[in-house]
């Protein structure tokens, strides 16, 4: 083979075998050259002196590598009800949350609750329960939920909704501006309903503030509160009985940090310690079905 130009001819050089092996790909970024087989004079580059390294006082120090910005803290939302079932008021498994406005939480299958309890529940079957993605509950995905005062249903979404969304951050709960105003005492009550209507103002509901000392707590958890009405107390107030007028035998559960009780105005059912579990509705027929992303 001819010598590559620019060099004097030489024999060729010994071949040698060598054992086989997988070929390689290169790697991205990295320059790859031919084999040659001939052998190339290339000029050789004089060296030159590497100066010292310069230390002082004057010497302006070496910038420092851009500090990484910290990463976003994930937001967690923190709400006014435990995570037991709207149905029951109890936990357990194979509870499911709404991803709509009301975040209720739901028992899916019957199989997943005791007998004893009684729980209604979604009667979801196990194959449709590891289909979900995403559950919105019925009245989500309809607009339309019920006030926490009457229970009635009521058009929660478009330019002119029936029921209102609490604007304390944590409470889910909807209401009539009408159902409010019967439930405690507001001054200028027709103004208070026309500005919760035209949007300039939020309604806030009683669920936080204490019923006995009237003092307001927007804290999840800090109230005991009602699970069929929005009646709130401080646990103090509370069992001050003759203040609050509720009854001595009054139960107070506790699920994790929260603390609930049904109150003197809901009759309890021994066999189950609760009241009548007919609460809640779903919508049916008139209200459209809303496709929630």
């Amino acid at each position: 083979m001819a010598a590559v130009e620019g060099t004097t001819s030489a024999p060729p050089p010994v071949l040698l075998r060598r054992s086989p092996r997988p070929k390689m790909k290169a790697s991205r970024g990295r320059t790859t050259y031919p084999r040659l087989l001939a052998p190339v004079n290339l000029p050789i580059q004089p060296v030159t002196q590497i100066p010292p390294k310069l230390t002082g006082p004057d010497v302006p120090a070496a910038p420092s590598p851009p500090a990484s910005e910290p990463s976003p803290a994930i937001k967690v939302e923190i709400y006014d009800d435990p995570e037991i079932c709207t149905f029951c008021d109890d936990g357990g498994q194979s509870i499911l949350t709404c991803e709509g406005i009301c975040h209720r939480h739901f028992h899916a299958k019957k199989e997943d609750v005791a007998e004893a309890i009684g729980c209604r529940t979604l009667k979801y079957t196990t194959n449709r329960l590891e289909n979900i993605e995403k559950f919105v509950c019925d009245n989500c995905k309809r607009g339309s939920h019920q006030c926490f005062i009457c229970g009635k249903l009521g058009v929660s979404r478009g330019e002119q909704p029936e029921v209102y969304l609490c604007g304390v951050t944590s409470c889910r709960k909807l209401y009539h501006p009408d159902c409010i105003l019967k439930h405690q005492d507001i001054p200028e009550a027709d103004q208070y309903v026309k500005r919760i209507t035209n949007g300039t103002m939020k309604l806030h509901c009683p669920r936080h503030r204490c019923d006995t000392c009237k003092t307001e707590d927007m804290t999840p958890g800090q109230l005991v509160q009602c699970r069929r009405c929005p009646r709130a107390w401080h646990n103090d107030c509370l069992k001050d009985f003759e203040r609050s007028g509720e009854l001595p035998t009054t139960v107070i559960w506790e699920h994790d940090n929260y603390k609930y009780i049904y109150c003197r105005n809901h009759v309890i059912i021994p066999t189950i310690q609760a009241p009548k579990r007919d609460h809640v509705r779903f919508p049916r027929g008139k209200f459209p079905v809303y496709i929630t992303s």
